[in-house]
Formats: structure tokens, sequence, C-alpha cells
């Protein structure tokens, strides 16, 4: 089992990031968050990938995530003068998706207890301050359901390389015992060969109710959430392959062929049969996927239409998400980590999927920040392996050893915790303006709709849960001129076959090259309420300004504001890590006030003489004994040993070295400037209401 502190630490990282983490990728609301509220409140935005037409977003992906809404009607039905906010649903998916990371999370760290109590309790440190985590955790994205499950499968694969070798270890003993009763010619069963065939019988059963489970996670992980994730899987079964090929188990092998494919296709009939209802044609989406971003992908559609960016970019992204942890990660891969009880071969295996799943997408034109979602556990886990074995290289028996192990413990934990926290509230406190804006918007209990409108921040739109029932979600004209999102067709009655209808229904205006169509944006005079940065607009783009300097302007009455970081003018340290002056500020004066009051009591000026008396009295007492050692014969017998001499000559060398190199060094400009001169801008995202 995992150590309890680090557990509460996770539940407690993972508890705070639910209802404070930020939305980082629009994708998640106008592909998840969106049809979400169709299913759930019956209105909602639709984008080109939900039309019959492509359908390439699975309903039966989303369907698990409507839970929450049954109870939430019968406890609004039973309390009617209480009014439940519509965004209580929201934050309740997101508890909960953010729990079963968390659940999953520590499942994989019970797990690496067999491995090494160390490397578990490490990984479970990690992944709590982890800033990537910090919002995979929580997201409703399809490659975070595919890491949960990834943390599962691994969870099993670390379980199936336990029962595999301590099978191997069985198989030895039992042949050496038969060799022994042979050579002895002892015709009696020997109870022992008895015990060693029950637990050979025993893990064979273990062993193969660990790879079901590990194929299971990874299909559901895979044909659920992203197909893409199924290539997690090949590490292992190349493992498991040759592994039993090696010892001729041949029909173990085929055992565990048959298994997998049974689950692909349990799952893909599942899948299948759940979203033809929907359709109400015949869509395989996992196949629709794989159709789209690979085989029919060309100039004018698939994902590169949407961007791309250089092999950099990637780089960037997991040095700002893992900071330390990349490299110790990087070196865990590339060196030979290995335990008692887990060897390298078996490490390796784990590891693998990184390299595999980086070849993959490092290698792909379109890169963004969730494709790597589902290896984010494993890029903790190799750190883990690596940092557990640093920490222990000399063991623990010697006190220097035990020394090193505490310090360079506390010096990795302080280090990679203060600068991921730092990255997290960095993180929160500038971009998390949508969520806390989009709350202001005022109930109304009219049946009349009022149209909430968004020009170019539609992006930022936190989700239709944030609108009342009477509400819907307007575009307006911006400088935008790519597909816009439409809207579903709603549902005449809260049923089955009505939503059936509506989620069939074939809109007209869409397309998957990313055209721009005017019909989905309406004119700025219907708008109720409007949402938009106090920044100057482009007027020839249809842009009207509303905001200025916090204010509105025209018929428009000021709800809220919120700062938003203003990233094209932000710049240096300040704009990646929260700097907390203030706080420090602060702390530094309250210190100061309290040691000056300190001084002139009358208690710490006796305590501070009585110290100052037991020190000279100290010194008197071993300073001359001090002076008498050092003159002993043993004392200058060591002093002038030629070892010492050496390793005092080294360290003169040493610090001469530092001290010529260090006043030749120049450090770029660029790198002083960015320590030293960051700077912070902010707009103010607004929310205001027509008059």
């Amino acid at each position: 089992m995992s150590s309890l502190i680090p557990v509460l630490i996770l539940l407690c990282s993972r508890t705070l990031e639910a209802f404070y983490g930020i939305i980082s990728d629009c994708d998640e609301v106008f592909n998840y968050w969106e049809p979400l509220n169709l299913l759930t409140r019956l209105f909602g935005k639709q984008t080109w990938e939900y039309s019959p037409e492509y359908a390439i977003r699975s309903y039966a992906y989303l369907l698990p995530f409507t839970i929450f809404n049954k109870p939430l009607r019968i406890i609004a039905a039973l309390l009617p003068s209480v009014q439940i906010p519509p965004y209580l649903q929201f934050y309740l998916v997101r508890l909960a998706i953010a729990l079963s990371t968390a659940s999953a999370e520590i499942h994989l760290a019970n797990t690496l207890a067999y491995v090494s109590p160390d490397v578990s309790n490490w990984f479970l440190i990690l992944q709590a301050v982890n800033p990537g985590m910090s919002h995979a955790s929580i997201s409703l994205l399809p490659s975070s359901f595919s890491m949960i499950f990834t943390l599962l499968a691994t969870a099993s694969i670390v379980n199936y390389l336990k029962y595999d070798r301590f099978i191997l270890k069985i198989q030895n003993s039992i042949n050496e015992k038969l060799r022994s009763l042979v050579k002895a010619k002892t015709p009696d069963y020997d109870e022992s060969l008895k015990l060693l065939n029950h637990m050979y019988t025993e893990s064979m059963i273990a062993r193969k109710r660990h790879f079901t489970m590990a194929i299971l996670s990874i299909v559901v992980g895979g044909l659920l959430g992203w197909p893409f994730c199924l290539a997690l899987v090949i590490p292992f079964g190349l493992y498991v392959a040759f592994s039993l090929i090696s010892r001729k188990s041949y029909s173990q092998l085929l055992t565990f062929g048959a298994l997998g494919f049974a689950a692909i296709l349990f799952i893909s009939i599942v899948i299948l049969q759940i979203d033809t209802l929907f359709y109400r044609e015949t869509s395989f989406v996992p196949l629709n996927i794989v159709l789209y971003n690979v085989l029919y992908s060309d100039e004018k559609t698939g994902p590169n239409i949407f961007g791309t960016e250089p092999l950099t970019y990637y780089v960037h992204n997991l040095l700002l998400n893992f900071n330390l942890v990349l490299p110790l990660a990087v070196l865990g891969i590339l060196s030979p980590v290995a335990f008692e009880k887990f060897n390298l071969k078996q490490i390796k295996t784990v590891q693998a999927p990184i390299l595999l799943w980086c070849a993959i997408f490092f290698s792909q034109p379109h890169k963004e920040e969730r494709f790597l979602y589902p290896v984010y556990p494993l890029v903790t886990l190799s750190a883990s392996f690596f940092i557990s074995q640093i920490t222990q290289i000399f063991g623990k028996t010697y006190f220097f050893a035990r020394a090193y192990t505490f310090l360079c413990k506390l010096v990795l934990f302080a280090t990679i915790s203060s600068v991921s926290v730092l990255r997290i509230v960095s993180l929160v406190s500038n971009y998390s303006s949508p969520l806390t804006v989009f709350r202001y918007l005022p109930a109304s209990n009219s049946d009349v709709p009022e149209n909430v409108c968004i020009g170019r921040e539609w992006y930022h739109h936190p989700s239709s849960f944030f609108l009342h029932p009477n509400q819907r979600l307007r575009f307006v004209e911006s400088g935008f001129r790519g597909m816009l999102p439409g809207d579903f067709v709603e549902p005449v009655s809260n049923s089955w076959a009505a939503l059936f209808n509506a989620t069939s229904a074939k809109p007209q205006g869409f397309n998957n090259e990313n055209r721009y169509n005017p019909d989905l944006v309406i004119p700025f005079s219907e708008c109720d309420y409007y949402v938009d940065l106090d920044m100057p607009v482009n007027p020839e783009m249809g842009e009207i300004q509303v905001f200025e300097r916090a204010k509105t302007v025209g018929d428009w009455e000021l709800l809220v504001c919120d700062k938003f970081l203003d990233t094209e003018n932000s710049y240096g340290i300040d704009k990646i890590l929260y700097i907390p002056d203030r706080e420090i500020t602060i702390f530094t004066e309250r210190l100061d006030s309290l040691y000056k009051i300190a001084q002139d009591h009358p208690h710490v000026k006796k305590l501070l003489s009585w110290v100052q008396k037991r020190y000279i009295l100290i010194n008197s007492l071993l300073g001359p004994k001090y002076e008498t050692l050092k003159k002993h014969p043993y004392a200058q017998k060591i002093a002038n040993h030629q070892g010492i001499i050496y390793l005092q000559s080294l360290a003169g060398q040493l610090k001469h070295w530092i001290i010529k190199n260090a006043s030749q060094l120049q450090i770029p400009q660029p790198a002083i400037e960015f320590f030293t001169n960051g700077q912070l801008q902010y707009h103010q995202l607004c929310l205001a209401k027509h008059k």
C-alpha cells in the first residue's frame, strides 16, 4: 500500500483542480461539453464533427457522464424554492473525472509498491503537483479518458509482469525438485511439490486475469475514448508474444490472442449500436476518426488545416508541464534502471509506450497539447523509477548514506513541488476568468429567449452549462474566418426518440475544410448579453466596441469583469510562473515587525543573554581541547597523509578554475532579461447586459 500522506495530497490536489482548474482547449467545450449539455439539458452548440455526414465524435463516450442529470432534476423537483445553478452539473462531472483519475493513480501506486515503496510514493507526489495533470485530470476530452485507462492498464501490466516472473521461478523450482526426486529415486510425491504446483496454478490464473484487465483497459480507452491509444498496447503485446513463444507456450498465446480479439469485438459492437441509434445510420466512430485523420487527410481536409507546429512545440510544452521531471524521465528511459523484484526488461516494457507515442505524434505536423495526455502518467512513472534509484544509490546502511538519501529527496521534492505549484497557480490566476465571468449571467424565470453573444473570444466560452434554460450562445462578427459551431436541433420533448431525432438531423452549412460560414453569426443588435475583452476592436471585420478600460460604451450595463492575461505583450519568467511578490513583501514586513517587537521584550533579552553566556562557556571548555587535538600525533599524521594533501590540492585547483571561468562567463542578455525583467500585461474579460 502507498503511504497515506501522498494519497491525501493527491486527493486534495485533484479536488481543488476540479473546481479551480482552467479549460485549456476549446475542442473540449464544443466537441464534448456542448453535446453533453444537449443530452442532459436539450440544447447546445454543434460542431461539424457531430453531423451525421461526418460522424467522427461518439455519443457512446458521453453517455456515462449524463448520470448526474437525473439526481439534480429530482432535487430541483423536491426543492422548488432552491435555485440550483446550471453550472453545478459541469463541476460535478469535473469532480467525477478528477476522482476517477485519482483512483486510477492510487491503484497504480499500490501496484508499484511491489516494485518499490519509494517508486510508489514518488509517483503519487509527482502526479499530485504536475502542472500538466492539473488540467489533463479534469478534462472531458477522450485523451483524458484514455489516460485514466492507461493508468489502469499499466497497473495490470505491472501485475502481469510480476506474476510472469513468479511463474518462471516456480517452473524452475518444480524442475529442480523433480530432478532431485529422480536422482534420489524417491517414489513418494513430495508435499513441497504439491505446494509449488498449487502456487503455479494460482499464479497462472492471476496472470491471465491481469492480462485480460490490461487488454480490456486499453481497448475501452481506445475504442470508447481515443482510437490512437490502442497503439499503447503494442510493447506489452510484443513482450507477451515473445516470452510465450520462447517458452513454447503456444496454447496460452492463442488464449491471450482470443481474449484480446473478444474484448475488441465486444466493445466495438456496443459502441456501434449506441452511435447508430444517435446518428440513425451505421456509424463506427473509431474507424471514422482514423479514416479522417490518416487516410482521407489532404491539403483541404484533415487535422493539418487547423494549424501545424514545429517539433519544438512538444518539447516546450512538456518542459512547461513537467519542469525538472522531464529530464529525470528521459534519464529514466535511457539508464539501465532495475529493481530487485522488477528487472530491466520489465521496466523497459512499461516505459516503451512513451517512446512509441512520441514517435507517432512528434512526427505529425498538427500538434496539440492534449495529444500527449495518455502518456503523462508514464512520464511521471519513468521519472519515479530514476529518482528512486539515484536517491538510494548508497543504500541505507551508513549514516552518510541515509543523510545523502534524505537531502536528495528533500531537494528534489522542494524544487519540483515549488516550481510545479507556482506554474499551476499561474495558470489559474491568468486564465480562469471565462469560468468566473460566465457564472454571473443572471437567471430569469421568463421563457423569453435571451442571446448571450460572443465574438473574437468564442474559443474561451466555458460551455452552455453556464447558461440558464432560456439563454443561448450566439456568435457575432469577429476577425475569425474559420468554421464556427452551429446549433443542435433542440428536441421537442424530453424523450429518447426526440433526442435521436435531434442528433440524427443533418444540418446545412457544415464543412470539414474549416471554411467560414456567415450564416452561423447573428446581427449584433439581437444580443441581450455580450462577452469580450476590453481591448481595441477591428471595425473592418465587423467587430463592435462595447468595453473600454473595463467600462461599457453605449447602451450596455456592465455586470462583471475579471483579469485575463495578454499573452502577446507579457514576457519573462512571470508569464510562466506565479511570482508571489506581494506575498513575500507582506511576509517580510510581518516578520520584521515581529522581530522588532520581540527584540525589546524582556523575556527575549533574557533568553539571548543566557544563550550568549552558554556559548562563551562551551567555547572556553572546548577551545583548548580542540587546539590540543590538532597537535596530537595521530591528527598530524592524518593531516599530512598524501591522500588528504592531494584532495586539498584538487579542491584548491577546482576553486581557482571556478573563479577564473566564472569571471569569463557571459550570460546571454535575453536570459538575464527573462529572469529579471519579466512583465505581465492584463486585459479585462467583461460581461455586459443590453439596457
